[in-house]
């Protein structure tokens, strides 16, 4: 009897000792996971950024926004003031359509307009059959969801998918709230502040596109040529690359995954093992915010402070044994 006393307890400090081994261990590999995922995060934007700096600094680029045979000259011509070139420049693509005219409307002024643009007389007809293949092309080969070229004042002078918010200004027009108007407003302060704004970016976070209803980023580069800004090129991030480096589950057992959460508590990449927490579902339904259950915010607020952080949260999903 006296022999069975020690006996249990060196088996529950045993099992203390072991559990709490194993709870280390653990831990040390997930925080392993988050530093893998962390710096394939950073290289990811890192490529992005350097992709998108390379073009920008481009022959291409930076004639496709000239002022003698670009974009921004041949957009100043569709009208004899810059206010009636805007509302001509909304009504010659179809939103979204990327190089598709509407159809004409009935008025003989409207019909002699579109006429004149169907059979290449126009200026900008002719600029955006040199360019646009190449915009095109890049848009559909990266993670890119569209590019746009604004003016030094605010004109989005062309974009590839060709949204209702081309055409438009993003300093004082109707899109001058979203995020794409705040990424140009924000590198425009910077630029105006500096001499040399070759080196400047702004990077914009992932929020919803209304116009989409997709959640993209924005990544903005002033164009120079002869060491003047001729103007800036926005880039619009999907997160679909995103979804692809998380999505990768190696080393995270049947249950265990990893996904990007940002400050406000919303989703920057999906979950596989529930796929109703996605990134849209979290900025259009605040039911799947991190801060919503099963995930309290206690939680996430030791998650937000670091970029990428380790969560255990016992039985969130719980699998079906056939």
């Amino acid at each position: 009897m006296l022999s069975i006393v020690p006996f249990s307890t060196i088996s529950i400090l045993f099992l203390y000792s072991y559990s709490k081994d194993l709870t280390l261990q653990t831990t040390s590999h997930l925080v392993s996971v988050r530093e893998i995922k962390k710096s394939q995060v950073r290289d990811y934007f890192r490529e992005l950024k350097q992709q998108a700096s390379l073009f920008s600094q481009s022959d291409f680029a930076k004639a496709s926004i000239g002022r003698f045979y670009g974009f921004s000259a041949a957009f100043e011509r569709l009208g004899p003031t810059i206010e009636s070139a805007r509302v001509t420049a909304q009504q010659l693509y179809e939103p979204g359509g990327w190089d598709k005219y509407k159809a004409p409307e009935q008025d003989s002024e409207q019909q002699e307009k579109f006429k004149s643009i169907e059979q290449g007389d126009g200026l900008y007809k002719r600029v955006h059959l040199r360019y646009h293949k190449e915009y095109a092309k890049l848009v559909r080969e990266s993670d890119f969801s569209d590019i746009l070229l604004v003016d030094e004042t605010g004109n989005v002078v062309y974009s590839v998918t060709k949204q209702a918010n081309w055409g438009t200004n993003l300093i004082n027009g109707q899109y001058k709230t979203t995020s794409l108007a705040d990424s140009f407003q924000k590198l425009k302060i910077q630029m105006d502040q500096v001499k040399n704004p070759s080196e400047l970016y702004h990077f914009s976070d992932f929020a919803l596109n209304p116009l989409t209803n997709e959640v993209v980023a924005y990544l903005s580069l002033p164009i120079m040529q002869h060491s003047y800004v001729r103007g800036v090129i926005i880039f619009e991030i999907s997160n679909k690359g995103l979804n692809a480096l998380m999505s990768d589950r190696e080393g995270l057992g049947k249950t265990g995954e990893t996904f990007i959460v940002g400050s406000d508590n919303k989703l920057r990449s999906d979950l596989s093992l529930t796929p109703e927490y996605s990134v849209f579902n979290s900025f259009t339904n605040s039911q799947y915010t991190m801060s919503s259950p099963p995930y309290p915010m206690r939680l996430m607020e030791k998650a937000v402070p670091v970029d990428l952080a380790v969560i255990v949260k016992k039985k969130y999903w719980q699998p079906t044994l056939d």
